[in-house]
């Protein structure tokens, strides 16, 4: 195992990369902001969408406002990806899912990522969608 660990960091200072960067996530996968909460928390961000699951998790809800999906994120040239949930207005969602499941005519999806921005956030707890998780609120965001 230490042999492993140590022809990692050789190669790393090889080829002239820092041990920390080796395993990094790439900006626009929802995972680098994960990785450093404390630098994203509260703070606009942008993730790159390649799609949407739907219905939303909180679709049977009549009472609530706001509509929480699952989207799968990735890096701008799609390499790294992640998953994640955004927040947005129920009067957003149609709009929402129209723009970031993008279908190249013959029924199938584009798996192209698109720019969303939101602000990160951590789940409240007692929230039974996002308590204790991150996740990107883009109530204000959709439709500017």
């Amino acid at each position: 195992m230490h042999k492993l660990v140590l022809a990692g960091l050789f190669h790393a200072l090889l080829l002239g990369v820092s041990p920390d960067l080796c395993h990094a996530q790439k900006r626009g996968n929802f995972e680098f902001y994960e990785a450093a909460p404390e630098k994203h928390l509260n703070q606009k961000v942008s993730i790159y969408i390649m799609s949407v699951d739907v219905p939303a998790l909180n679709a049977a809800s009549l009472d609530e406002d706001f509509r929480i999906f699952n989207v799968y994120t990735s890096s701008q040239d799609g390499s790294d990806t992640s998953y994640a949930k955004v927040k947005i207005l129920k009067s957003k969602a149609d709009m929402f899912v129209k723009r970031y499941n993008q279908s190249q005519g013959n029924g199938m999806r584009a798996f192209t990522p698109r720019n969303a921005t939101g602000v990160f956030m951590l789940g409240e707890q007692g929230d039974p969608y996002l308590s204790g998780r991150y996740y990107l609120d883009m109530m204000s965001e959709l439709g500017k």
